[in-house]
């Protein structure tokens, strides 16, 4: 790879991260370096913000760093992000994670929901109440947060072979700060998002989205498709809070009205603000004024999810698939109303993907896939669960 090359991703990086100008000296991490995985490797660990005198659970902000996907890290120049979280007694999280500089999505949703689950596995080690659990990201960590919140349940995404395969990977409230979530559409907001200065071009060989994918957007569709946390939409995603710059560059703030809108449309509680004059990344999002709108959404959200119970459930219940293994049909069965039925392969690519209205059952043919093992997830307005099928 030439210098110019290099040099010319570096930029595109360092377009997706924000390097504060302080760092907060009172916070100090209780855990740092927690492997979530379990392998040592730096990129899939964490540091663990426990407030002063915490003796009971509290609620937990897991927040995920930005960078292009290619750049960035946990460290003391994330904290401005959720100071004001901490110092209202929330447990906080800051995650590493695999870079597509070495790996390939979906490895980074992998890392993030393995990095929720080892959480709330180890709750009672770190005061953590898991019914109460919010997730703020910014720029490509933006991304990561909302595709996390949406694809609940999406079995390809889980990266269960990482571990802590016995909780889950849910979240309850989603704060996301100048993300892109629809790859192929940022170019053609860009011109009313960036009236001055140099666009990124999202659509080219060198671009963020490019290096995550292991291709070029517009060559692969289906790819960017499966990045896209709007294909898992349903009734049953968490609260989002949206922020973004009206003057960026990087990531043209349509794509938070685009989420917005797909999110009420499904009728999920969101809401979306645009600030006026902000560039990408700008200081203005960790001010202390909005980390208090930050912490007070999280305040309105996290109300002890799980109702009396005290317990996580997967709210979809009475699904069914047959034959399985299957040669030409399956039939699919579920008690709620089913709103999409996908299919993906081993490797997340979709395959199959019909929009189904007002039914309880359906029949999905599948006589042209090849012969394999395929994940089909059936979506209502209730939730979305998966399981494996067989193809022969």
């Amino acid at each position: 790879m030439n210098q110019s090359y290099k040099l010319k991703n570096l930029l595109i990086a360092l377009l997706f991260v924000f390097i504060t100008p302080f760092a907060n000296a009172q916070i100090i991490a209780n855990y740092t370096d927690v492997d979530y995985v379990g392998n040592n490797y730096i990129k899939q660990k964490m540091d663990i913000y426990i407030p002063a005198g915490t003796t009971t659970k509290k609620p937990l902000i897991v927040f995920i760093h930005g960078g292009g996907w290619a750049g960035g890290a946990k460290n003391q120049n994330t904290i401005p992000f959720f100071t004001g979280m901490y110092n209202a007694g929330y447990i906080c999280a800051d995650i590493n994670y695999r870079l597509s500089g070495d790996s390939l999505f979906p490895a980074q949703i992998y890392d993030c929901k393995t990095a929720i689950r080892f959480l709330k596995a180890h709750a009672s080690q770190y005061f953590i109440d898991t019914c109460n659990v919010g997730l703020m990201g910014m720029s490509a960590g933006g991304h990561l947060a909302s595709l996390l919140a949406t694809s609940y349940g999406y079995t390809p995404f889980e990266g269960k072979h990482l571990g802590s395969t016995g909780s889950t990977s849910r979240v309850h409230a989603v704060v996301s700060l100048y993300g892109i979530y629809d790859f192929l559409s940022a170019d053609g907001q860009m011109a009313q998002s960036c009236t001055s200065g140099t666009p990124l071009v999202h659509d080219s060989p060198t671009s963020p989205e490019t290096q995550l994918l292991g291709c070029q957007i517009s060559i692969c569709p289906p790819k960017s498709n499966a990045a896209n946390p709007m294909t898992y939409i349903t009734a049953n995603c968490p609260p989002f809070y949206l922020a973004h710059g009206m003057t960026d560059c990087t990531v043209p703030y349509g794509q938070s009205n685009e989420l917005y809108n797909s999110l009420i449309a499904a009728g999920v509680s969101a809401s979306v603000a645009l600030a006026p004059g902000q560039p990408h990344a700008a200081p203005f999002f960790v001010t202390a004024s909005q980390e208090t709108i930050y912490t007070n959404f999280y305040n309105s959200k996290l109300t002890n999810v799980c109702g009396t119970t005290g317990v996580e459930k997967n709210t979809l219940t009475n699904f069914e698939v047959s034959p399985n293994p299957a040669k030409e049909f399956l039939n699919v069965r579920c008690a709620k109303e089913i709103t999409k039925v996908i299919i993906t392969d081993i490797l997340g690519k979709i395959t199959r993907e019909e929009i189904i209205r007002d039914k309880t059952e359906t029949i999905i043919a599948i006589s042209d896939l090849e012969n394999g093992i395929y994940f089909l997830t059936v979506k209502t307005a209730n939730g979305s669960v998966t399981k494996k099928i067989i193809k022969d």
